[in-house]
């Protein structure tokens, strides 16, 4: 079988009613988008607000959308996304029965309302190949009892969701980072398991163009509190004491909880014209303002891979972050990982780029150079060699 007349199957049910794009399925849209170029033949599986999110990143394909409420059109709480998940499970009972057979079933994630359709999907169409997904483990939090309770819940399902991946799925991706790699150390099963990798568009980064540095620095990405929500704040006072008019750019969706806590602190030190909060962006906006900037900082507890990190680098941004163990099989060049969450040293590293602009475009040329091998492209053409090679086995 030509690779080129394989037909592919996408469940990404994880959106609920949200057309928020986060980076499991960004990185769904941008390899399927690829292999869609080749002539392979896309199906997706998905919710609502899944459809609105491929739809806006430019994503064609042959759509089959579930239900994922019955009383509502917005979600409001987790709880809204819980019963999302569950009612687009029930749905996919009916669903499944009535999609075109495929080559490969693929699932975006390891949440039961995508592994579950998946099983369905396997059950009946047992010679399809099913490639599971999984970006992280979940970790139990112990800072409030709601989070405990509900870390805890999730935790549980997501072994669940194994078991069923290490007995139905034929493949297991796994992101190349330190997590990864134990995550495949639990699932125990090295047959199934391959590493791949996220990455950015060259072509598309590369075309667009900008005159001037508008910001000293900016942020990407939704922010939250394990995303650096608590850090961002303190951070930048301190770089306001160097540079008083410093400026920091925040690109990225924040919820409302979220928000009001950040304008509170913006307000409470003085800082509403130094710190500038535009949410979401179209993506040629979120470039320009990225290419705009003369830093971008990362202060995140706790990342999957680092997306974001590596648009940046294709901005040639040099790069401030915690240090953090999936990192380290990443970034070897272009990244200042700064140890202990000390966000004093932080501060201090954002300062001294600034200040010295021969050492911040050495590194924004380092990290513009080592991004060049993660081009979509290039990781797209390798897992369709893991693919044909999946399903030409028998």
């Amino acid at each position: 079988m030509k690779c080129e007349a394989l037909k592919i199957l996408y469940i990404v049910n994880g959106n609920g009613l949200s057309d928020k794009l986060g980076g499991s399925l960004r990185r769904t849209i941008e390899i399927a988008k690829k292999f869609k170029e080749k002539g392979i033949e896309t199906y997706i599986l998905t919710t609502m607000g899944g459809f609105k999110a491929c739809k806006k990143f430019g994503m064609n394909a042959n759509y089959y959308i579930l239900p994922s409420h019955i009383w509502k059109n917005k979600e409001d709480t987790i709880f809204d996304r819980i019963i999302s998940y569950l009612i687009s499970t029930l749905f996919s009972f009916i669903f499944i029965p009535k999609l075109p057979k495929v080559d490969v079933v693929y699932t975006d994630s390891d949440y039961f309302c995508d592994i579950i359709p998946a099983l369905l999907y396997k059950i009946k169409y047992k010679n399809t190949k099913w490639i599971a997904m999984i970006h992280h483990k979940i970790s139990v939090k112990k800072n409030t009892p709601f989070s405990f309770v509900t870390t805890c819940l999730s935790s549980i399902l997501q072994k669940l969701d194994w078991l069923i991946i290490k007995k139905f799925a034929d493949n297991v991706f796994l992101l190349k980072t330190d997590m990864g790699k134990k995550i495949a150390k639990e699932l125990n099963v090295p047959e199934k398991i391959s590493f791949v990798l996220n990455g950015v568009d060259l072509n598309i980064i590369g075309s667009i163009k900008v005159k001037d540095k508008t910001y000293d620095a900016c942020f990407l990405g939704g922010l939250r509190p394990n995303k650096g929500l608590y850090d961002i704040v303190p951070i930048w006072r301190e770089v306001c004491k160097y540079k008083s008019d410093a400026k920091l750019i925040i690109i990225g969706h924040i919820d409302p909880v979220y928000k009001r806590y950040l304008e509170k602190e913006i307000k409470k030190y003085n800082l509403e014209k130094n710190i500038i909060s535009i949410g979401f962006v179209k993506e040629d906006d979120k470039i320009k303002y990225m290419k705009r900037s003369r830093v971008f900082i990362f202060p995140s507890h706790e990342e999957g891979f680092g997306m974001a990190i590596l648009e940046a680098m294709a901005c040639e941004l040099p790069v401030v972050a915690f240090d953090l163990p999936t990192y380290d099989d990443i970034f070897k060049k272009g990244l200042i990982k700064i140890s202990n969450k000390d966000i004093i040293i932080f501060a201090n590293i954002i300062i001294e780029l600034l200040k010295n602009e021969n050492k911040r475009i050495m590194l924004a040329k380092d990290a513009k150079k080592f991004v060049r091998e993660y081009d979509w492209y290039k990781i797209a053409e390798r897992e369709k060699r893991i693919i044909k090679m999946l399903v030409l086995k028998q």
